[in-house]
């Protein structure tokens, strides 16, 4: 497991790379705000247009996902997880939107995630909760195996990496810890964690699509 930092704009995005992009909606964010806001001026309105078409609402627990366009940015594909309502987010949507995006990602084969932390920690959501909720739901979502090859990238304001960078980090130690001593691989040298990403699936490019709760089954993608 690996935990790194950049910053939410559109340099910090063109700097990295990754299966997945994460983004974040709420039902009453119109327009889309943050990093969501960014990326889609990026995408010229890609996401905007799915909103005014109403395939994508920003409801609680709602996820989709869409390939990004050729030359964009440096993902291969967009996730779009709905938040629900602004005013009802509080911390336990917060620990619930963190085991949305990561179970959908483990059910996709993605390794190696970008996202921001739902919400605004620190105001909606405490950061003491904020560390703990994060760690729960990567923790729940993959399988000790898989967590071993897990990247993730927080893509923070610099404020919020200050406050959060080193309780996140210790959290990021203790799982993989955790995981080495579960897969029985405690005594194995660490593998490079690049070449482990770089071997994850990589065989979703098709158009877009809602994940809906038995997306892991046959028949559980929807396709618009």
């Amino acid at each position: 497991m690996r935990l790194d930092f950049g910053e939410p704009t559109l340099d910090g995005l063109d700097a990295a790379r990754g299966d997945l992009l994460v983004l974040t909606a709420f039902t009453d964010d119109r327009p889309l705000r943050g990093l969501a806001g960014r990326v889609d001026w990026r995408l010229c309105g890609r996401l905007s247009r799915l909103l005014q078409s109403q395939f994508v609402r920003g409801e609680d627990g709602e996820v989709t996902l869409t390939p990004m366009p050729e030359d964009r940015l440096p993902f291969e594909r967009v996730m779009i997880v709905g938040l629900g309502r602004r005013i009802e987010f509080d911390g336990g949507r917060f620990e619930t939107a963190c085991e949305t995006i990561f179970r959908r990602a483990a059910g996709i084969g993605a390794r190696d995630v970008s996202m921001s932390l739902p919400g605004r920690v620190g105001m909606q959501v405490g950061l003491r909760q904020a560390v703990h909720g994060w760690g729960r739901a990567l923790a729940r979502a993959y399988d000790a195996e898989a967590l071993m090859e897990v990247r993730v990238l927080l893509l923070e304001p610099l404020e919020v990496q200050r406050e959060l960078a080193e309780p996140l980090l210790e959290m990021a130690r203790r799982l993989h810890e955790e995981a080495r001593h579960a897969t029985g691989r405690i005594d194995e040298p660490e593998e490079d964690d690049a070449s482990a990403i770089e071997a994850a699936p990589r065989d979703w490019r098709t158009g877009v699509r809602r994940l809906v709760p038995d997306a892991a089954e046959p028949g559980g993608l929807g396709d618009l």
